[in-house]
């Protein structure tokens, strides 16, 4: 085989692959824009000639009834939940592990402080801790504190667990 073939072969090959990794999100989204009629229709409409955007206000909304009986979950509320949830706990992480991460890069040496080496090794200790060790106590304290089911609390123990690797890194 020459090298054009084989070029040719090649292209040929990583086509076929992006069309088999591609149908799949074709799929899911062409079926997301089908009217409910024909989702359940037998047999089934291959391809819809009257799409429509009411399946995605009805899981942003909650509002439903046709699939999910007794109404639905709001989408929305819940992605803007997280996403508050996820900026909180990254911008807190950044704003105290700059500063932490800073302080022990420059004093190394001869100019550390007291108590460097620890800590960087306790940083170690704390990686390797598995978040479902401490579950309990954090929801102990968080009953007894009243945080439970805030994004308050979330946030903090988003921190809680993410700040070492923040200082770390």
């Amino acid at each position: 085989m020459n090298g054009i073939t084989s070029r040719r072969l090649s292209v040929f090959l990583l086509i076929v692959l992006t069309l088999v990794w591609l149908v799949p999100f074709f799929w899911m989204f062409q079926m997301s824009i089908k009217p409910a009629n024909e989702i359940l229709r037998s047999p089934p409409v291959w391809i819809t000639t009257n799409p429509t955007l009411d399946n995605y206000v009805e899981v942003f909304t909650g509002r439903t009834g046709r699939i999910v009986k007794g109404g639905g979950v709001p989408l929305g509320a819940y992605l803007v939940n997280s996403l508050v949830a996820a900026f909180g706990t990254t911008a807190v992480v950044l704003l105290l592990s700059i500063p932490s991460a800073y302080s022990l890069a420059r004093f190394r040496g001869q100019r550390s402080f007291k108590g460097s080496t620890f800590f960087l090794y306790s940083l170690i200790i704390m990686r390797g801790i598995p978040a479902l060790v401490v579950l309990i106590p954090i929801y102990v304290l968080w009953r007894m504190f009243a945080l439970t089911d805030t994004l308050y609390g979330l946030i903090i123990a988003y921190v809680s667990l993410g700040l070492p690797l923040g200082i770390w890194i």
